[in-house]
């Protein structure tokens, strides 16, 4: 009974809180998508993490990091993310998809890496071309989620190798600017 009565109460209270969802404010726009980068020789590899606001590191293995190319309408949605995390601070989130609603539309060019137990991902047969890679990132804090986007820009060119990319926060223009 007490137990029941307990879940029914955080149950009420948890119901009453605010989305944090990001509202975007750029269309879709489908001919930015009508064709996806071909595969390449590149390779783009990197690591990621999270950092708690008292500076403390969370394991990235096993989250999934995504590569996608740069258009104007994800440039511009990365930005609005950007900008709410930035004014808020922490999500309150514990899934991605509950943070930001991206038009399935753009997940066609979209590829994805496991992170590894050493925090590492790889993405193989990536074209020459301007990229975002991000990940979500979210964990429990006491008995509430918490999450933060990290995001960073990449520029890839044939016979140039790629730096390794560290993850972990956001990098990118501002989006008044192209690339």
């Amino acid at each position: 009974m007490r137990r029941t009565l307990l879940a029914s109460v955080l149950l009420v209270a948890g119901s009453g809180c605010a989305s944090s969802q990001v509202e975007l404010k750029e269309p879709f726009d489908p001919q930015e998508y009508a064709t996806c980068p071909p595969r390449g020789t590149n390779v783009v590899a990197g690591s990621t993490f999270g950092r708690t606001k008292a500076g403390g590191i969370i394991s990235a293995a096993g989250r999934t990091v995504h590569l996608d190319p740069w258009t104007k309408y994800l440039h511009k949605a990365l930005y609005d993310v950007r900008q709410k995390q930035a004014k808020d601070g922490f999500f309150r989130e514990e899934r991605e998809a509950d943070t930001v609603t991206l038009d399935p539309h753009m997940f066609k060019c979209r590829r994805n890496a496991t992170v590894g137990m050493d925090g590492n991902f790889r993405f193989d047969g990536v074209a020459p071309g301007t990229y975002y890679l991000s990940t979500y990132m979210s964990w429990l804090n006491g008995s509430s989620w918490v999450g933060a986007w990290n995001v960073t820009m990449i520029h890839v060119h044939d016979g140039v190798p790629v730096p390794p990319v560290v993850l972990s926060g956001f990098h990118f223009p501002d989006p008044r600017t192209d690339r």
